[in-house]
């Protein structure tokens, strides 16, 4: 907190400041992601800050992160994820590692974009291509557009 200014989440959330998330994924296990950081270097930074409180391992090259958006998304995902994501249950902020059409994949709800809904997916890296397949197949009826 004296570091970054974010309080970490104690429960399935998201915080975020600026460049700079946490997100909970476990009991005293936290993914951080700085946008427009090299992996190794905030890796690095984050341990010499915090010492022998915690221990840090750089999983930049081990994940894919997707962000989703659109007026069909929750549809869309809806056809392989379990969980019920209407904005009244799965809230901005609110994040889940649960299976998405069979693949192991961490989902957090993320503030609007554009008045519709977006979520950020991470999946491992060597399971990427078949995750797109899913998307793809997926939101074909809707008029997938990749930007």
């Amino acid at each position: 907190e004296a570091r970054t200014g974010l309080v970490l989440p104690v429960a399935p959330r998201l915080v975020a400041a600026d460049h700079l998330s946490f997100t909970w994924t476990a009991p005293g296990q936290w993914v951080a992601m700085a946008d427009g950081e090299e992996g190794m270097a905030f890796a690095d930074e984050l341990a010499a800050d915090l010492g022998s409180l915690a221990a840090i391992t750089d999983q930049t090259d081990g994940r894919t992160i997707l962000r989703l958006s659109g007026t069909h998304v929750r549809e869309m995902l809806a056809k392989g994820c379990m969980l019920d994501l209407h904005d009244t249950v799965f809230k901005v902020g609110d994040t889940a590692v649960t299976p998405i059409a069979l693949i192991t994949a961490q989902i957090t709800r993320l503030g609007d974009e554009g008045g519709v809904a977006a979520f950020e997916l991470v999946v491992m890296r060597s399971f990427t291509q078949s995750f797109w397949h899913f998307i793809e197949v997926s939101s074909a009826e809707f008029g997938l557009d990749v930007s």
